[in-house]
């Protein structure tokens, strides 16, 4: 039997994310690794503006010791990293991302999100619109009730994202 080829969606290739990334790749064909960047926080190359530093390309991308069949593809979203500049990261991203993969040719098997939002909520649309399973590793931050700035509890124990696609 053929290994799967694995589809990531992430907003770093680096620290734990890359690190679960390169344990998986000798069990994929191929790993893409799709890696939401933002070009507003290049800026920081030439203006030292720290708040940028942490959202610029040399802080999310680290390919030191990348596996062969690692792929790492950068998917440029304007926003700004803000509250509101996050109301329409999601479907901008979407967008984003299904350019990449018509225009890299990109085949994959299965979809693994780091993140509920945005990425997992694009591997849930991901999935929907190619009829293949995604899952998601919720990392903490991200976890209903743990981080009430980005999803808040709503009446009857119910969770909601403050930010919708």
């Amino acid at each position: 039997m053929e290994k799967p080829d694995l589809l990531v969606i992430s907003h770093t290739y680096a620290t734990f994310v890359k690190d679960q990334v390169n344990q998986m790749a000798p069990d994929f064909r191929t790993i893409v690794v799709l890696v939401r960047t933002n070009p507003i926080a290049e800026i920081s190359r030439l203006i030292p503006i720290s708040y940028l530093i942490p959202f610029s390309v040399a802080q999310k991308i680290d390919l030191r010791n990348k596996p062969e069949n690692v792929h790492v593809i950068q998917t440029p979203v304007f926003y700004l990293p803000t509250a509101s500049g996050y109301e329409n990261l999601g479907r901008n991203h979407l967008k984003s991302v299904e350019r990449c993969i018509k225009k890299q040719k990109i085949a994959f098997d299965l979809i693994h999100a780091h993140f509920i939002f945005p990425d997992g909520v694009l591997a849930f649309l991901l999935s929907r619109l190619t009829g293949l399973p995604y899952l998601i590793t919720a990392h903490g931050s991200d976890v209903p009730g743990y981080n009430p700035d980005v999803i808040r509890p709503q009446p009857h124990g119910q969770f909601d994202l403050r930010f919708t696609l």
